[in-house]
């Protein structure tokens, strides 16, 4: 996907949990992190659950913490990134699904064709047309995938 400096790139996604299939939902920060969305204190609001403490002491369980970051939650968060990496277009296109909003800005999509690309007017000013084609199929690959579960 190669934009030109006027066109801002998709900055929303929404990633299935590799483990539980539930949505999960994420957005590019000004520095180009992704992070979980809505911002919020801590990023542990989606992925495996951390270790509950326990009878442990404190020194004990940070230990079991750091082991779990390394061996479990940090393998987990890296392939949520790697799926946005691979389909970036895809992952955009389901957080407007399933959000209703704009996978670039994140205003509310409320015009039709708004909806149809999941890009509201003023983000898709500038997209090459092969590009908001991209986005469309996207989309409606979102919209199936979201029907054929309910």
């Amino acid at each position: 996907m190669t934009m030109t400096d006027t066109v801002k790139e998709p900055a929303y996604f929404a990633v299935p949990d590799s483990d539980t299939g539930a949505m999960t939902y994420w957005f590019r920060d000004k520095r180009g992190a992704i992070r979980g969305w809505p911002p919020r204190v801590g990023e542990l609001e989606y992925g495996p659950e951390c270790p509950s403490r326990g009878n442990l002491e404190e020194e004990a369980y940070f230990a079991v913490v750091r082991a779990w970051a390394v061996t479990t939650r940090s393998p987990w968060r890296e392939r949520v990134i790697q799926v946005i990496a691979d389909d970036p277009a895809g992952c955009a296109a389901r957080f407007a699904v399933f959000q209703s909003r704009c996978c670039v800005c994140n205003k509310t999509l409320t015009d039709a064709a708004s909806k149809v690309y999941g890009v509201g007017p003023e983000c898709r000013a500038g997209y090459p047309p092969s590009f908001l084609e991209v986005l469309t199929r996207e989309m409606g690959r979102a919209h199936a995938d979201h029907l054929g579960r309910e």
